[in-house]
């Protein structure tokens, strides 16, 4: 069966020389990465629509607790994630000039966004009394005590930047299946697994 990865392009077809997917693929690091970063996103949306809605007097368990926790993870894996695409940068695909700019600047726009809004969350977590702990076991010192009236405030700006989050990762998503349906270019094979 032929598998997206092993899909020609129609660049592939009218252009012969056009470079591959293989010269332009992300590192087997660097796939990885992205995904555990999709999945802890994914699985931090589904705890946070379900988890009781946060203020005072909610205790720190269950749901609230594992909320904390995978917001920690996953600001670790994002910067570890940036890291790593700093010091091991990809070669750009054959893109045409506004779609490089958009690419470009949604990806600094979800980077952004993948690292302020686990800070606002961290502070916010401080304010309520409420202890943040990496992979549930290593505690992180309180941004803030519940004396700093704007600790609760960057509660709030943490839920809006998350539904600005999901709308740009839409976004994203998007681009990627237009890439490959409209354009035909192997652009989303770049980071799929088994792409070399």
């Amino acid at each position: 069966m032929t598998t997206i990865a092993d899909r020609p392009s129609r660049h592939d077809l009218k252009h012969p020389m056009v470079s591959s997917a293989d010269e332009h693929a992300y590192d087997t690091t660097a796939r990885a990465l992205h995904w555990l970063v999709f999945g802890l996103l994914a699985a931090q949306v589904a705890i946070g629509w379900t988890m009781p809605h946060i203020r005072p007097g909610v205790a720190q368990e269950g749901l609230v607790d594992w909320h904390l926790s995978v917001g920690a993870a996953s600001m670790l894996v994002v910067l570890v994630r940036l890291a790593w695409r700093i010091a091991r940068p990809t070669p750009l695909a054959p893109m045409v000039r506004w779609e490089r700019v958009l690419a470009t600047l949604t990806h600094l726009l979800l980077y952004l966004l993948l690292i302020v809004i686990p800070v606002l969350g961290w502070a916010a977590a401080g304010f309520f009394g409420y202890t943040v702990r990496l992979f549930g076991f290593i505690t992180l010192p309180a941004l803030a005590d519940h004396t700093m009236r704007w600790a609760h405030e960057a509660g709030d700006i943490h839920d809006l930047l998350t539904n600005v989050l999901l709308g740009v990762v839409g976004l994203h998503v998007l681009a990627a299946l237009w890439h490959y349906f409209i354009r035909g270019d192997r652009v989303l094979q770049r980071m799929l697994p088994g792409v070399r």
